[in-house]
């Protein structure tokens, strides 16, 4: 409940911003705008395929539609339950914000999970 939240409110709106050009802008150091938005867009769907897939297939086999578990899902799945606690229990908002920390906090997480997706 509190990972589908999570994912909901806070991830998949900046992941969907990230992909439209309008998310927060983490990547102070590309100068020009549009260069900054077609990386960041790139980054967050690329990031955000590496990350899905496995945890998709982990939900696959808890749904009894794949035979064999994901381990990598598996984990992504745990830690993304505990980061979503972690955020329930420490902020006070509903409403997704553009904040530049929420982007950095973002991609940290992201980069967790990434690490994560790797895992055989």
């Amino acid at each position: 409940m509190l990972y589908t939240y999570y994912v909901d409110m806070i991830c998949a709106p900046v992941v969907v911003d990230c992909r439209e050009k309008k998310g927060p802008q983490c990547m102070f150091w590309i100068r020009d705008k549009q260069k900054r938005n077609d990386t960041q867009r790139a980054m967050a769907i690329s990031w955000a395929r590496k990350i899905a897939t496995p945890w998709a297939q982990h939900m696959a086999f808890l749904m009894g539609v794949e035979k064999e578990d994901n381990k990598a899902g598996r984990l992504i799945m745990k830690t993304g339950m505990w980061v979503s606690r972690m955020i329930g229990k420490y902020t006070k908002t509903t409403e997704p914000t553009k904040s530049p920390v929420l982007g950095y906090v973002m991609w940290a997480t992201f980069g967790v999970f990434w690490l994560l997706a790797g895992v055989k």
